[in-house]
C-alpha cells in the first residue's frame, strides 16, 4: 500500500547531520486500525507499508487505550460508599479495593462516581475532605508573633 508520507528532518546540534524519518499519514493508522481488527499482523501490516515492523509496533503501544471503562457493580459501590462516609479519599479506597484483590480502579473513576451522585441528589461529596476545592495560596499574608 503506497501512501503520502510526511518528511520531517530532525537536526542533531552535537554532530552537525540531519536525519530524515517519515511520519505515518492518518490513513495508514486508519488502516493499521482496521488491519489489526481484521486479525492481521504486525508484520503483515509492514510489508504492506514497506516499512519496519517496529515502527508498526510503536505506533500500535503508542495508541494503545491505556483507561480500560470498568463498569461499577453494586458490591463496589458500596464499598466504596462505606470507605467514604469513613471520611477516606478516592486514593486511599482504591489502593484498598486492589490490596484487597476486588478490582483495580483508577481513583478519577471513582471521583466521576462521586460526582455523579451528587448530580443526582446524593451526599457522598461531602464526606470528601476539601469537598471539590482547590488549595489557595494566601501570598502576602504576614504572621507576627509577639
Amino acid at each position: 500500500m503506497k501512501t503520502q508520507r510526511y518528511n520531517a528532518k530532525r537536526r542533531n546540534k552535537a554532530d552537525g547531520y540531519t536525519m530524515s524519518y517519515n511520519h505515518l499519514s492518518l490513513q495508514e493508522r486508519h488502516y493499521i486500525n482496521t488491519s489489526l481488527k481484521k486479525g492481521m499482523s504486525l508484520s503483515q501490516i509492514a510489508r504492506d507499508f514497506e516499512r519496519s515492523q517496529s515502527t508498526i509496533s510503536r505506533e500500535v503501544n503508542r495508541n494503545k487505550d491505556k483507561h480500560k471503562l470498568v463498569k461499577l457493580t453494586a458490591e463496589i459501590t458500596k464499598k466504596i460508599d462505606k470507605y467514604l462516609r469513613r471520611e477516606w479519599g478516592p486514593e486511599q479506597i482504591v489502593g484498598r479495593l486492589a490490596s484487597d484483590g476486588i478490582i483495580k480502579l483508577d481513583h478519577e473513576t471513582v471521583y466521576q462516581y462521586i460526582l455523579a451522585d451528587k448530580k443526582a441528589g446524593g451526599d457522598l461529596y461531602t464526606h470528601l475532605r476539601h469537598q471539590g476545592k482547590t488549595y489557595r495560596k494566601h501570598y502576602g499574608t504576614v504572621w507576627y508573633t509577639e
